[in-house]
């Protein structure tokens, strides 16, 4: 079975099996291994004699948790042989996470600010969208990823107005709600010198 291991954000995932062409093929989702030599294999449809050697299948995997998914093959001789593998169901969204610094209506004279926000209880990476106003186009880079809640910016702002979102996401792909987007001022020029 290829690509196990995987986290996945449905519960009734598309399974890839791969094995000997010709094969016949019994694919369940189970605690405990089956008796390849005694489950009854199908003799007709996606997992049949005609199985090509590679074919994909979706499998309900009910609700949030670890299954295993075990497939057994039997070749024209009566052989039989398992395979498995584990896959993580996840389909849990994380909350948005609070923007913290800049925040709304902010002018700042650092043209490479750190942007910082909260943690999100089961996000492991974040990505940072900076876009430059009025056009609302991405800055150099943009958008970031990043694993923790602060990124400092390593190219210049030019001088103007921004806007800074963030979307938390975790290792299956669930995505946040997006937060912001919030509106900040970058203006580094030194007053003009009154004059007389």
């Amino acid at each position: 079975i290829a690509g196990g291991a995987a986290s996945v954000t449905t519960a009734t995932p598309s399974v890839l099996v791969t094995g000997d062409a010709g094969s016949r093929v019994f694919l369940t989702v189970s605690v405990s291994a089956p008796d390849c030599a005694t489950v009854t294999y199908p003799a007709a449809g996606v997992f049949s004699s005609a199985f090509d050697g590679s074919e994909t299948t979706s499998v309900g995997l009910g609700g949030d948790g670890v299954r295993t998914v075990f497939a057994c093959f039997q070749d024209g001789a009566g052989r039989t042989t398992l395979a498995f593998d584990d896959v993580v169901v996840d389909t849990t969204v994380p909350g948005a996470p609070d923007l913290q610094e800049p925040l709304a209506g902010t002018r700042l004279q650092d043209d490479t600010p750190t942007f910082r926000f909260s943690a999100v209880g089961g996000a492991d990476r974040y990505t940072v969208t900076i876009k430059a106003l009025p056009a609302g186009t991405n800055i150099a880079g943009s958008p970031f990823s990043t694993t923790t809640t602060e990124l400092t910016l390593s190219t210049a702002l030019s001088n103007g107005d921004f806007t800074w979102e963030v979307v938390a996401r975790d290792n299956a792909g669930n995505q946040s709600a997006v937060s912001g987007p919030v509106t900040f001022t970058v203006d580094d020029a030194p007053p003009t010198a009154p004059s007389g």
